[in-house]
């Protein structure tokens, strides 16, 4: 004989809707998902001289080969939209695997954007930086972006090392150890979008000289690299 389920004592009907109307969520700070492993989540990774998205990435802008990546430099955010071949300024950031016949990661190599977009944001040439996208909708069309702030850095330990088994160390900013993350309110004022309607002219810039490699406000933990996904 099957039981009933009883219905659990001063339980509440919660309704989240309700709760953003009247603000009682915007005080509570959402927990940021760097904290957790993001093995699954749509990232890109910058180096010097190129850049590239990781599986996680290329699978959630279905079935395109070529996109459009826009810039905000006041912003600082990235967007990455859809695009054909043909479109203008697209590029290519997905490859066909042979064997699976399924779109792959690919090392997007640009040292004319990499270099000014390093520039930009004062980051070090020879660190390498990850940052986590978030998938959105605007105007009917999926975009990623990608807040070039909040950067996971990794910086070398040895040059002479090889670069896929060398170990390295990670960096986060310091500011998070103070917070779980911005407030729901804060989040809620971030999430619009400012999509740039053309490209600024790309040239290389001599990267300036910067000491020490670990940025100031930045904290350190340690990680082995792999190879995987770029890191």
């Amino acid at each position: 004989m099957i039981e009933e389920k009883k219905p659990i004592e001063n339980e509440e009907d919660i309704d989240i809707e309700e709760m953003e109307e009247k603000e009682l969520l915007n005080d509570y700070q959402v927990v940021r998902r760097e904290f957790f492993a993001h093995t699954f989540d749509a990232a890109v990774t910058f180096r010097y001289d190129s850049l590239s998205f990781n599986a996680a990435a290329i699978n959630k802008i279905p079935e395109t080969m070529y996109v459009q990546i826009l810039i905000n430099p006041e912003k600082k955010k990235m967007v990455v939209k859809m695009c054909d071949v043909d479109t203008k300024n697209a590029a290519k950031w997905a490859r066909l695997d042979k064997k699976t016949g399924k779109r792959a990661s690919r090392k997007m190599m640009g040292r004319m954007f990499t270099a000014k977009l390093y520039d930009m944001m004062g980051w070090a040439p020879e660190n390498r930086y990850k940052i986590q996208g978030t998938l959105m909708r605007c105007k009917e069309e999926i975009i990623l972006v990608f807040n070039l702030e909040e950067t996971e850095i990794f910086v070398p330990r040895n040059k002479n090392d090889d670069d896929a088994t060398r170990s390295k160390r990670s960096y986060f900013p310091e500011s998070w150890r103070d917070s779980f993350g911005v407030t729901y309110g804060e989040l809620k004022k971030s999430i619009g979008v400012d999509i740039l309607d053309g490209f600024a002219v790309m040239e290389v810039v001599k990267p300036k000289n910067r000491s020490p490699k670990v940025p100031a406000g930045y904290e350190m933990k340690e990680v082995k690299s792999d190879g995987a996904d770029g890191r």
